[in-house]
């Protein structure tokens, strides 16, 4: 995808009606908090010999088990009512672009929401929730940082808890 397209792109996935937040993994095990990810977004694979399609607002979690020839083995887990099953041959769709997976997050150092591309082979796992949860807030500059953030980093000012409207 070229960066002109990702520009168009991005601001779509800003307005978009649905979008689940969480927490996704890489290969590293290196945290990415996730403030959105498009309603596109899903896992496809086969449960008991049946082709399935689940959007990730369907899903509690999903864990990258192991490669499966040119797919993965996906553990996903039931958002309605938390059950657990294994699909083989799977793989993470986002809309026809089966390589990649947009997502949005909180910029640290600026406070503004940004979007990024995943290449779905570096995922381990995703946590997915509904809200992001409350996000700290500089009443001055009236910039948004994440949770874990105490000053700001460009005043220094002492944070203070809020949510985004």
């Amino acid at each position: 995808m070229t960066i002109f397209s990702c520009l168009i792109f991005l601001p779509a996935l800003a307005l978009a009606g649905e979008h689940t937040a969480g927490t996704m993994f890489n290969k590293s095990n290196q945290a990415i908090k996730v403030t959105g990810f498009d309603d596109e977004c899903r896992v496809i694979g086969n449960l008991k010999g049946q082709r399935v399609s689940l959007p990730f607002t369907e899903l509690k979690s999903l864990q990258v088990i192991g490669p499966d020839n040119q797919y993965s083995i996906i553990k996903v887990q039931s958002r309605k009512n938390e059950t657990s099953f294994i699909l083989n041959e799977s793989y993470i769709d986002h809309g026809n672009r089966r390589g990649n997976l947009l997502y949005s997050f909180i910029n640290p150092v600026t406070g503004n929401q940004e979007g990024s591309w995943i290449n779905v082979k570096d995922i381990k796992s995703i946590i997915l929730r509904d809200d992001f949860g409350p996000l700290k807030y500089n009443p001055k500059t009236e910039m948004f940082f994440p949770q874990d953030y105490v000053y700001d980093p460009y005043t220094g000012e002492k944070l203070i808890w809020g949510k985004e409207e």
